[in-house]
């Protein structure tokens, strides 16, 4: 059954629903073989902050694919620039380090119009020993 896109307080469509949204996923990479991923591809562009190949920002630990998951199904018109910042998900002073230069260089590419994102998804959880 298609999805009926979602409405705001005055009655007409949400803006993220019908037209193309850029969103910056900046965690540990996305598996562009995972299951729902692989049929979506040409809707991910990325590049890794922490390995040699910087082509190669393959989700090691899954964290990132579920969050591009998510993503997708909540928005048919989303495109996704994956920027992996870790290869799992303990985030050290180095992750850190790779999020404040992703963050600079979208900003630059955002400054020269090359790739404008609407989002920025960065999630990191701490754990408090609760």
């Amino acid at each position: 059954m298609p999805r009926r896109p979602a409405t705001v307080g005055d009655g007409t469509t949400a803006a993220w629903r019908t037209r193309p949204i850029k969103i910056a996923l900046i965690d540990t990479g996305v598996c562009l073989k995972d299951e729902v991923i692989r049929g979506e591809r040409r809707r991910f562009r990325g590049r890794s902050w922490v390995d040699e190949d910087e082509n190669d920002y393959n989700d090691l630990c899954g964290h990132g694919t579920h969050l591009a998951r998510l993503v997708l199904k909540v928005s048919s018109t989303a495109n996704i620039l994956v920027a992996k910042v870790s290869r799992d998900k303990k985030f050290t002073a180095a992750s850190i380090m790779h999020i404040v230069e992703v963050s600079a260089h979208l900003h630059v590419l955002y400054m020269k119009r090359k790739y404008g994102t609407d989002f920025f998804m960065l999630n990191l959880g701490h754990s408090l020993g609760c």
